[in-house]
């Protein structure tokens, strides 16, 4: 039995876990409140409460067992909100390839988004360079960067965007508004079952 950690158990990572868990994964997993840790557990899920900061990883509770898994998969959003989200979101994730180095993790699958690119309204390729619009985009490609030259893991990079399912519905986005610039612009949406089917896939 492979054993998989996933920090950040939210939108994605919660539903990922279970179908993990039903593929025959032992599953180990993060959030950031005590509640969610104890319906994570009551999941099957070894759960774990951690919160990410600049000056380490925060947790009421031992993070070694967290990182003895052959797999990583790291699943946080930077925020597009916060201040200084652009340096901030790196130094925290390298608090965690730190503790991911010192212990067992082999590979790691980092969630990135394609946010990563202009917007150029057009179809783009990894041929393409990456040079991101917005603070979250910035803060996305500098733990990219940081993860290619990490020696010790194999290392997955999935760009997704416009994450759609469950509560998550595209029309909402649009609801009531009204005179929309580029109102006939492209959009990227991606169902967040086929999201966990690609993941699946790459572990696999």
């Amino acid at each position: 039995m492979k054993t998989v950690s996933i920090v950040g158990c939210g939108w994605l990572g919660w539903p990922l876990a279970g179908t993990l868990l039903e593929q025959g994964y032992h599953v180990r997993g993060s959030t950031t409140s005590s509640e969610k840790r104890i319906q994570l557990q009551a999941a099957g899920i070894e759960a774990y409460q951690l919160r990410l900061s600049t000056d380490g990883l925060l947790s009421d509770q031992p993070l070694r067992d967290l990182f003895e898994s052959e797999i990583l998969i790291i699943n946080i959003p930077p925020g597009r909100r916060r201040p200084d989200v652009a340096t901030v979101h790196p130094q925290e994730i390298n608090h965690l390839l730190r503790a991911a180095a010192a212990g067992a993790v082999q590979r790691i699958l980092f969630v990135s988004s394609t946010g990563v690119y202009p917007d150029v309204n057009r179809i783009v390729t990894e041929a393409d360079s990456a040079q991101p619009a917005t603070a979250s985009g910035q803060a996305l490609l500098a733990i990219e960067t940081q993860l290619r030259v990490q020696p010790q893991f194999t290392v997955t990079i999935l760009r997704m965007a416009g994450l759609v399912g469950g509560e998550r519905q595209p029309g909402r986005f649009l609801a009531g508004r009204q005179a929309l610039p580029n109102g006939a612009a492209p959009v990227n949406l991606v169902h967040r079952d086929d999201c966990i089917r690609v993941i699946s896939e790459v572990l696999r």
